[in-house]
């Protein structure tokens, strides 16, 4: 499940067109939206020293990622690169939280989300 992208619009969510391996966020840039993949896909990993690359997830269309730093008032932990030409909506941190006070069907779907997230975490 995501959110209804024609339930995000009214929010002011916008669309924004990604060419393949275009960054959509950087590693520690302050976190300000929240993404949903309309099409396309999402790679966010991080970097070693030695410049290796560590993939920490692979998105794709109809998923939302970018929300958990929204939350905590964080920067965003990874960086997030196309894997190919994408459309992605952003919806500003404010209207989405806005959203999760006032939607509880969608709060109690993040809630498991990232639920789940700490749950497979803690197992590995």
């Amino acid at each position: 499940m995501t959110i209804d992208v024609n339930f995000l619009f009214p929010w002011a969510a916008f669309a924004t067109k990604h060419k393949k391996n275009e960054v959509v966020f950087h590693k520690e840039e302050a976190a300000h939206f929240y993404y949903q993949i309309i099409d396309g896909g999402v790679k966010i990993y991080n970097s070693n020293i030695k410049g290796e690359k560590c993939t920490q997830g692979l998105f794709c269309a109809r998923e939302g990622l970018g929300e958990s730093p929204l939350f905590v008032d964080e920067t965003y932990p990874c960086k997030g690169v196309t894997i190919k030409d994408s459309t992605i909506l952003k919806l500003s941190k404010k209207d989405f939280l806005k959203i999760i006070e006032d939607y509880p069907p969608i709060r109690k779907y993040f809630l498991l989300l990232l639920s789940k997230k700490i749950h497979s975490k803690s197992k590995n």
